[in-house]
C-alpha cells in the first residue's frame, strides 16, 4: 500500500469516516502514521472490589450472579448489573446501550474497567465500563494503549484500528540516517520508531521511539 493513498483506502473506512479523519488533518496514510497519540492508557491488573478508588480508572474481575436488568426512565435506558466479592459489591451501569444486556452472560468471568464513584446511598457504582473476557484482557494488561485526539463521531477505537491497519500495510520508510549516527546518539531506526510511538510495550520503548522522532523533526541530517 502506498503511503500517499487516502485513509478511505483502508478496510472499514468509508467516505463518511474519511471526512471525519480530514477534520483532524489526516487525509493520507502518511498523515495517519504521523498522527501520534496524545497520551497512553496503561491497563493494570484487576483488583478486588474493595480496592477500587473513586474517580480512578481501574479494573475488577468478576462474574455476574444473575443476568443484567434493563431499566427505563423516560428516554433513558439503563442496563444494570451487580458483582460482588469478599471485599465488597459493585453496581455496573450502561446508559442507552440496551444491547449490553445480551452481551454479558451470568456465571461467566469478565473484567470490567472504568471509573467508580459512590451513588445511591453510598453504593459503589461503575458507569459505562469497558468489558473484556479474561482472555482478551490478558492481551492488553500491563501494556500501553494509545489515546488519540478525536473529533465528534470518530472514536479512539476507530483511530486505533486504522493505525494498526496502516502500520501493517504501509510502505516502509527509507532510513536516511547513517548507522554510525544512530549508534552515537542511541537512536531508533525510523520504522521501529514509527511503530512504537503508536504501540509501545512499555515506557522504555516509548521514550526510545519518541527520542528518534523528536530529533528527526528538528535535525538537518
Amino acid at each position: 500500500m502506498s503511503n500517499s493513498e487516502p485513509v478511505s483506502s483502508l478496510k472499514g473506512i468509508g467516505e463518511k469516516t474519511g471526512k471525519l479523519f480530514e477534520k483532524l488533518g489526516v487525509i493520507t496514510i502518511d498523515d495517519l502514521l504521523s498522527y501520534y497519540p496524545r497520551a497512553y492508557d496503561t491497563y493494570e491488573p484487576p483488583v478486588p472490589v474493595g480496592q477500587l478508588k473513586e474517580q480512578m480508572v481501574m479494573s475488577v474481575a468478576a462474574a455476574l450472579p444473575k443476568p443484567p436488568d434493563l431499566l427505563r426512565t423516560g428516554k433513558i435506558q439503563m442496563v444494570s448489573a451487580y458483582v460482588r466479592d469478599i471485599t465488597g459489591a459493585l453496581q455496573l451501569a450502561w446508559y442507552n446501550m440496551p444491547y449490553m444486556r445480551a452481551n454479558i452472560k451470568s456465571g461467566q468471568m469478565y473484567v470490567f474497567r472504568g471509573k467508580s464513584s459512590k451513588k445511591n446511598r453510598g453504593r459503589l457504582m461503575m458507569e459505562q465500563p469497558e468489558v473484556f473476557t479474561e482472555e482478551a484482557y490478558e492481551t492488553v494488561v500491563n501494556s500501553m494503549q494509545p489515546v488519540y485526539g478525536q473529533t465528534r463521531g470518530l472514536s479512539n477505537k476507530t483511530i486505533v484500528k486504522a493505525e494498526k491497519q496502516a502500520l501493517e500495510n504501509r510502505q516502509m520508510k527509507r532510513e536516511y540516517m547513517p548507522a554510525f549516527l544512530r549508534r552515537k546518539y542511541e537512536l531508533a531506526e525510523i520504522n521501529y520508531a514509527l511503530e512504537h510511538i503508536h504501540f509501545p510495550r512499555d515506557q522504555k520503548e516509548l521514550l526510545f521511539a519518541r527520542k528518534r522522532l523528536v530529533l528527526t523533526s528538528f535535525s538537518c541530517f
